[in-house]
C-alpha cells in the first residue's frame, strides 16, 4: 500500500495556532491525532476495495480523503463504517490497557475521550458526517440522492448553529470547547464541503467536449454496472466491454448513472 499523501489547507494551520492561542493544546492535539487515525480507517477500506486515493485531506471543516472515485452503495458503505471502527478499537484497546497498566490513565483518558466524542460524533445521521453517509446511500436506492444531500446539509447547518449557540452559553457557566468545535465542523461543512467529499466531482450527464478527451475501453466479465464505477476517472471516459454467457454487452461511462 502506498503512502498516503497529506495535504494542509492554510486555513487549518490558522485554526491550530488559534486553539494554541487560546490555551486548547490537549484539545487539538489530540482531535488532530484521533481524527487522523479515524481518515486512515477510510483510507485502508477504500484502498482494499480496489479504489484510487490521492490522499487526506486538513481542512477547517474536518479531514477527508481526497479521491475521484464513484463508488458502490455497498463499497460507500463499508468505507463509511471504517472509520467509526477504527475509533471502537482504539477505545477497546486502550482501556484494555488500562487494566495491566493503570498509571497510563491520566495521561489517556482524554485520548478515549475524543475517540468517543468523534465515535458519537460521526454515526450521527447527518451528512457528510458518516452516518449521514451510510443514510444516503441506504435510501439513494429509492430516492433521489441530490435532494437527500441538500436536505441533510441543512439539517447539519441548523444543529451546527445550534452547537454554536450552545458553547456561547457555556461561556458564562462552563465553557465547553467540545460544542465549539463540533458546531464550528457541521456549519463549515455545510457552507463549504460542497458535495460528497468521496465522490467524483464531475457531473457526466453535463460533459462538453470542447477539447479532445482520452476514451478507454476496459474488458471485463460478468460485472454488474456497480462494480464498474471503481474504474471511472476524471482524466478519461470510461467504456467497458462486459462479455457473459449470453456474448458481450457495450456500457458507457453516462450507461451507469441511469
Amino acid at each position: 500500500m502506498e503512502r498516503l499523501k497529506v495535504k494542509i489547507q492554510p486555513l487549518f494551520v490558522l485554526y491550530i495556532f488559534l486553539c494554541i492561542y487560546f490555551g486548547w493544546y490537549n484539545d487539538i492535539f489530540y482531535y488532530v491525532v484521533v481524527l487522523t487515525l479515524h481518515e486512515y480507517g477510510h483510507y485502508y477500506m477504500t484502498k482494499h476495495l480496489g479504489y484510487s486515493v490521492e490522499g487526506i485531506l486538513f481542512s477547517v471543516y474536518g479531514t477527508s480523503l481526497k479521491t475521484s472515485n464513484n463508488y458502490s452503495i455497498k463499497d460507500e458503505i463499508k468505507i463509511a463504517i471504517a472509520g467509526p471502527m477504527v475509533n471502537v478499537i482504539l477505545i477497546v484497546c486502550t482501556i484494555a490497557i488500562w487494566w495491566v497498566f493503570p498509571s497510563i490513565y491520566l495521561f489517556t483518558k482524554s485520548f478515549v475521550l475524543c475517540n468517543i466524542i468523534v465515535l458519537i460524533f460521526n454515526l450521527l445521521p447527518i451528512y457528510p458526517l458518516d452516518g449521514g453517509r451510510v443514510l444516503l446511500s441506504s435510501l439513494s436506492k429509492r430516492f433521489n440522492r441530490n435532494r437527500l444531500e441538500k436536505i441533510s446539509s441543512k439539517v447539519c447547518l441548523v444543529i451546527g448553529i445550534m452547537l454554536l449557540v450552545l458553547f456561547v452559553y457555556s461561556l458564562f457557566i462552563k465553557t465547553n470547547y467540545n460544542l465549539f468545535i463540533m458546531g464550528l465542523f457541521m456549519v463549515l461543512n455545510s457552507t463549504l464541503s460542497g458535495r460528497d467529499l468521496y465522490k467524483n466531482t464531475i457531473d457526466v450527464f453535463t460533459k462538453d467536449y470542447k477539447t479532445p478527451v482520452e476514451i478507454k475501453v476496459f474488458k471485463v466479465r460478468d460485472l454488474e454496472s456497480s462494480q464498474l464505477v471503481k474504474y471511472l476517472s476524471k482524466n478519461y471516459y470510461s467504456v467497458f466491454e462486459v462479455e457473459n454467457t449470453d456474448g458481450c454487452r457495450r456500457v458507457e461511462e453516462k450507461d451507469l448513472f441511469r
